[in-house]
């Protein structure tokens, strides 16, 4: 008897997978039957056979028909992974001066005992670069390819947090099998989403709300030099946002481990935004550009967002260490595409009509809130 989680693996299988599963197991005539019932026939056979009668490395002469693809009763032999993700994953791996040896190094699929590759449960921020979707997994250097098939079906937008069921296909490179929840919501159980208005549909707030000192779908600044103090002595609007069912959320880059650690015990893990000294300008930018989608996505879904914004002058300089080290670019573009990202960010409130909203509260060192 074959698993549940198998079985339904397999369910999640396109027509040509199912196809080359199915000569492998015996089944006849894969390509005419419909795929409910190739499904079952498959199930049928694994349940039959301790072993795929067909499968390359038992059968002792070639099946009839048409020739089973080698290797095809493993998941992943016929994957094309987009070699846009390799490189990600290269670089995911490696420190920039050892960027040389990036080049020599190759992926292969793992050796498995299995006729299935192990699952395991990813989540992050989903990214796009091109046409390709992927997230950086939470807590690990693994990179998490979505096909655009499941972004699709579930109308996953850049920055939504997404939770998956994945399968491992190379080495740090795993594949989306399917999305069981985005931002929060548990799509697998049948849960819908609110549907997403245009960000740009903004309506104003009634009264504006005031929750002790801070103006929802407004910016709020405030200049502080400890923002692990700041927010120490805002503990009582934390728990006052809690009650009223908004989401906190903090961006800050470039800290001391003691300063994340602490930040992070003030908010839920994934609502925190945040980059070491020891990292990379470039995780700095991610950490942001993933801020303001995610904020931005939760309020076209109706949701209440406040989001803290800790150093907004040191986010402004890790965001141009980061476009300064582009070749590419010269001195002209590296502050344009500077103050386009700052502009997304410390102007990023608002207030829209299905109820959502992001609210702002800027902390930096400086008296004044700096103009972008």
């Amino acid at each position: 008897m074959i698993s549940n989680d198998k079985k339904e693996t397999i369910s999640s299988l396109g027509i040509h997978d199912l196809r080359n599963l199915g000569r492998t197991w015996g089944v006849k005539s894969p390509t005419s039957i419909h795929k409910k019932d190739l499904v079952e026939a498959i199930i049928k056979s694994m349940e039959k056979n301790p072993v795929p009668p067909n499968a390359p490395h038992t059968r002792k002469e070639p099946p009839k028909g048409r020739p089973t693809k080698q290797g095809a009763y493993r998941k992943f032999v016929d994957l094309s992974i987009p070699e846009l993700i390799k490189t990600i994953a290269k670089r995911r791996i490696f420190h920039p001066s050892q960027i040389g040896a990036i080049g020599e190094i190759s992926f292969s699929a793992p050796a498995l005992d299995d006729d299935f590759a192990k699952s395991a449960t990813k989540n992050g921020y989903v990214r796009r670069l091109q046409d390709v979707y992927y997230f950086y997994a939470r807590g690990s250097e693994d990179v998490v390819y979505v096909p655009s098939s499941i972004i699709a079906r579930h109308d996953v937008e850049i920055g939504d947090f997404i939770s998956t069921t994945t399968s491992v296909a190379l080495e740090n490179v795993f594949l989306v099998e399917a999305i069981e929840e985005v931002n929060g919501v548990n799509i697998k159980n049948g849960d819908k989403r609110q549907k997403m208005i245009s960000a740009s549909n903004l309506v104003a707030l009634k009264g504006p709300h005031n929750i002790l000192d801070i103006n929802e779908g407004e910016r709020n600044y405030f200049a502080s030099k400890d923002y692990v103090h700041f927010l120490t002595e805002k503990s009582e609007l934390m728990q006052e946002l809690a009650q009223r069912g908004y989401i906190a959320k903090a961006v800050g880059v470039s800290m001391q481990y003691h300063e994340v650690y602490n930040i992070r015990n003030m908010f839920e893990e994934k609502n925190t935004f945040l980059s070491l000294k020891e990292h990379e300008p470039a995780y700095s930018f991610e950490v942001v550009t993933d801020a303001i989608y995610n904020a931005t996505n939760l309020a076209r879904e109706g949701k209440k967002v406040v989001l803290f914004v800790l150093g907004v002058s040191e986010i402004a300089k890790e965001i141009r260490k980061h476009y300064s080290l582009l070749q590419e670019i010269n001195e002209k573009e590296v502050e344009s595409h500077v103050l386009q990202i700052m502009r997304k960010l410390v102007h990023a409130e608002k207030a829209l009509k299905n109820g959502g909203s992001i609210t702002l509260v800027l902390v930096s060192n400086e008296p004044e809130c700096p103009e972008f």
